[in-house]
């Protein structure tokens, strides 16, 4: 009879112990889906860094189309002016 009792109360402590382990089931859940979603949002800084770089290079590559058009435009002002002095000095 005390046997009998025994194994009643382990098996009422049992779906307890059941209990427990599906929300420890569930807290590891959604560990998982929380690494998860840092691992998204890691790789989403990663693509918008990416993006950043493209648009700095972008606007290193601008910059310096800038300074060749000024390197150009100073050229040809030192070219002009050389030519009106050649041509009207001499």
């Amino acid at each position: 009879m005390l046997t009998r009792i025994g194994q009643w109360l382990s098996s009422t402590e049992n779906p307890q112990t059941a209990t427990q382990n599906y929300f420890a089931l569930k807290q590891n859940s959604l560990a998982a889906n929380e690494n998860w979603f840092m691992l998204k949002q890691n790789w989403l800084a990663t693509t918008e860094n990416s993006l950043t770089a493209n648009k700095n290079c972008f606007t290193l590559k601008q910059n310096w189309l800038t300074a060749s058009k000024n390197w150009l435009a100073v050229n040809q002002q030192a070219l002009i002016s050389f030519a009106y002095v050649f041509c009207f000095k001499v």
